[in-house]
């Protein structure tokens, strides 16, 4: 089967999530299919299973065409660190911080690696589906492009133009892009779909006719509006910041909103728990009412905690004394310490924590990797997650773990003690703090801190379903919404082709 892509006429189109449901219809039908992004720009990211970095939208795409995950399905990862640097990971690992014009320059030499990466999936799969990034017309980015047409047109990939209604003036959006591309970009557009519609079909039908005679191509169909949780997203256009979800439910969980903040799908599975509401939390006084309060991840750990100090400081302090349940996770977790020594993500080099928990971190050049497993400590509660740091965090003196870990089978790649079986994070009273990205989708860990937090409270808690049987319909019901808008068109016939 011939190569295809999926492009945009803005981030946030749908891109990702089509995607995600042509890989679900396809493997559905017997195609062995991969998912391939040369090139994503998000704070989103999950670990391999042996042990490399790559964007969670990729990830998630893998896990809906029911394949594993490799750095070959997105072999540019960047991580922006300010408005003005990111973080290259090239083929799962860090190679440095550039900036957007640095970053320009190094396009010619990664293109190479781009191909390599794409030819090792086609070797191994009927069909590779390639996603774009942004849009496909960024006209003064053309000359070095090498994530949408350009790229399609060196694999040989026809190419599908995905629309999103819901900002208005789509018509304009789908010509105009075709329209500004050179003819040769242009042609390897064979149709269009036009996302999260909602209302009566019936009155777009002249001017998808229209429009189909104007830029010469098919229309593939209409998806309808696909409400509800959404998992795996890409880019932080998807957090709900100023917006509960779930509003009333017994349980509030509070997350704070970093700057900064990283691999917020942590909290998918928290947003799936029928008792449970989850807001973002912007201003010190958004703590007041809430049950369980989480610092997330951070790609700036010391910047984000400067932030922390000048803006929740003092409020969480009170909300920790009387009684708070509060949670850290990753970058999180370390400012819960005494001291963060960094001088590698930050210029700063050491900078005074919370003092909440008796650990220090300091941060080593090489990032850390790793798929974990274990369970919570002194219990059979099963639990796995995955690390992505930089830094290393050190017990001070005596102090509870949170999780019992194996050892890692991958842990030869990093350093003597990284990814060796023990204890991990740490608990003191109501506060806990892990390493672990993901640890919420273990059903068992998540029911068993809502209960905890809800025996705290004096609040009702019932568990919601398995996270992974909620994972699994959801693709399912993406598969099912694909092949609702295409029954009538020549979208899953262009697929196979």
């Amino acid at each position: 089967m011939r190569p295809k892509m999926i492009v945009g006429t803005s981030s946030d189109a749908g891109k990702s999530t089509l995607v995600s449901a042509i890989c679900r219809v396809l493997s559905d039908r017997g195609v062995s299919v991969a998912p391939f992004k040369a090139q994503n720009m998000a704070l989103n990211s999950a670990v391999t299973e042996d042990g490399y970095e790559i964007g969670r939208a990729q990830a998630g795409q893998a896990f809906a065409a029911r394949t594993t995950a490799t750095y070959n399905m997105n072999p540019i990862l960047l991580k922006p660190e300010s408005e003005q640097r990111s973080q290259l990971v090239l083929r799962g690992e860090v190679v440095g911080s550039f900036s957007a014009k640095e970053y320009q320059e190094l396009k010619p030499k990664l293109f190479g690696e781009v191909l390599s990466s794409f030819r090792e999936l086609a070797k191994s799969y009927d069909l590779v589906v390639l996603e774009g990034a942004g849009s496909p017309a960024e006209i003064n980015l053309l000359k070095d492009e090498l994530v949408n047409l350009k790229l399609a047109r060196e694999v040989g990939a026809r190419a599908l133009l995905v629309a999103d209604i819901d900002r208005g003036g789509m018509f304009a959006h789908i010509f105009g892009t075709i329209k500004i591309l050179p003819d040769d970009l242009a042609a390897l557009i064979d149709g269009y779909m036009i996302n999260k519609f909602r209302g009566d079909p019936s009155l777009l039908e002249s001017g998808i006719d229209q429009l189909s005679a104007l830029i010469n191509a098919k229309h593939f169909g209409l998806l309808r509006y696909f409400g509800g949780s959404r998992f795996d997203s890409e880019d932080s256009l998807s957090i709900p910041f100023g917006k509960s979800s779930n509003s009333g439910a017994p349980l509030k969980v509070g997350i704070i909103a970093f700057p900064h903040l990283s691999n917020y799908t942590d909290f998918d599975p928290l947003l799936t728990e029928p008792f449970v509401e989850v807001a973002y939390l912007t201003k010190k006084d958004d703590i007041h009412g809430c049950d369980l309060v989480v610092l997330p991840g951070s790609k700036s750990t010391i910047d984000d905690l400067a932030w922390l100090r000048a803006n929740f400081d003092a409020s969480i302090r009170n909300y920790v004394d009387g009684g708070g349940c509060l949670l850290g996770i990753c970058g999180g977790y370390q400012m819960l310490g005494h001291v963060i020594e960094d001088g590698i993500e930050s210029e700063v080099k050491t900078a005074s924590g919370l003092g909440l928990l008796d650990i220090s971190t300091k941060f080593e050049r090489r990032k850390l990797t790793l798929t974990r497993s274990g369970r919570l400590m002194d219990s059979d509660v099963a639990i796995d997650g995955y690390q992505i740091h930089n830094g290393r965090v050190m017990y001070m003196g005596e102090v509870e773990g949170l999780f019992s870990l194996d050892e890692s089978p991958v842990r030869h790649r990093f350093g003597e003690s990284d990814g060796s079986r023990g204890s991990e994070g740490a608990i003191r009273a109501n506060v806990l703090g892990t390493t672990l990205h993901g640890v919420l989708e273990s059903d068992g860990f998540r029911r068993w801190l809502l209960r905890h937090v809800a025996s705290n409270t004096n609040k009702d808690y019932s568990p919601g379903p398995s996270y992974l049987d909620l994972k699994e319909e959801y693709y399912n019901g993406l598969a099912k919404w694909l092949v609702a808008a295409t029954m009538d068109t020549e979208m899953l016939d262009w697929l196979r082709s």
